[in-house]
């Protein structure tokens, strides 16, 4: 399974950029998921696979300026998005998320 584009949930996510209120991550997703974590360009495909446990990316290493969102559900990975925001904050990365993470409002996005 490739990296695809989600443009509801970028558009959200880009929204929560200049937004007043956290909203939670599963209110502007539509599918299901219970875990998620964000990855930034240049993660190499064997770390990818490593905190994932899938293959996600085609050759050495995630190469589009897009963030990389991925989500899983019952340790499975159900679906990869390139998020244009590239707003997250450092200590969001590479880690894992669950159900009831907000994004919190503001040029510097925080998953809590």
């Amino acid at each position: 399974m490739g990296p695809v584009s989600d443009d509801t949930l970028d558009k959200a996510l880009v929204a929560q950029t200049t937004a007043a209120a956290p909203r939670l991550l599963r209110d502007l997703t539509g599918f299901g998921w219970d875990e998620v974590m964000v990855l930034s360009e240049g993660t190499t495909a064997d770390e990818i696979q490593s905190l994932t446990g899938a293959r996600i990316v085609k050759g050495d290493r995630y190469v589009s300026s897009a963030n990389l969102m991925v989500f899983r559900s019952s340790g499975q990975v159900v679906k990869a998005v390139m998020i244009t925001a590239d707003a997250f904050a450092s200590p969001d990365l590479r880690r894992w998320f669950g159900r009831d993470v907000s994004v919190g409002p503001g040029p510097i996005l925080r998953l809590t």
